[in-house]
């Protein structure tokens, strides 16, 4: 009869770790797939009191952006082709708050491209007024303001926020509620 050699005993603590790392990365996967189902297949904001999809192609969906946050999830998919309507409809906010003035969207006069290359500036849209509403489909970037209209190049999620650099965004103030309408 052969004789056996025994198991080193770094092996198995190896083996075992290694089993729960894949249990890991398959449980992981199954929720980024489930949350990824629940994001394409809901149409309406998560913070919306309408626990259906709305019909976005018949009445608007109210979204509420901080002006102290980043780039703020809808939760929509917009999808290519689609005509998409903005629109500031309650709230003010500031970029700069006891400096700016306060608006409905439409940001200051200062526009940091026109000051310095673009490329040293921080804002998302360097070429546009700080504090003003922006949002972005993808790579998309849609200059906002108190209300704009466009047309989807490439399906994706909406985000908005307030056009001033994440450095920045301490010293800001204010919500907007918005109004989007996809026809």
């Amino acid at each position: 009869m052969p004789k056996r050699t025994p198991v080193p005993d770094l092996v198995r603590p190896v083996a075992v770790g290694g089993l729960f790392f894949v249990l890991g990365i398959l449980i992981a996967g199954l929720f980024l797939l489930e949350n990824t189902r629940l994001l394409m297949k809901s149409a309406v904001p998560a913070n919306s009191n309408t626990s259906a999809p709305a019909d976005l192609f018949n009445a608007g969906v109210l979204v509420e952006v901080d002006a102290k946050g980043g780039w703020q999830m809808t939760n929509l998919l917009a999808k290519e082709g689609a005509d998409i309507t903005i629109t500031v409809v309650d709230g003010q906010w500031t970029a700069w708050e006891g400096v700016s003035p306060y608006t409905a969207g439409a940001g200051s006069d200062y526009v940091c491209a026109d000051a310095m290359p673009a490329e040293r500036c921080v804002e998302p849209v360097p070429d546009f007024p700080v504090g003003t509403l922006i949002g972005r489909i993808g790579r998309q970037i849609l200059r906002i303001g108190e209300g704009s209209h466009f047309t989807v190049k490439r399906s994706g999620l909406l985000m908005l926020r307030i056009n001033d650099g994440d450095p920045g965004l301490h010293d800001n103030a204010g919500k907007l509620v918005v109004e989007i309408l996809i026809k």
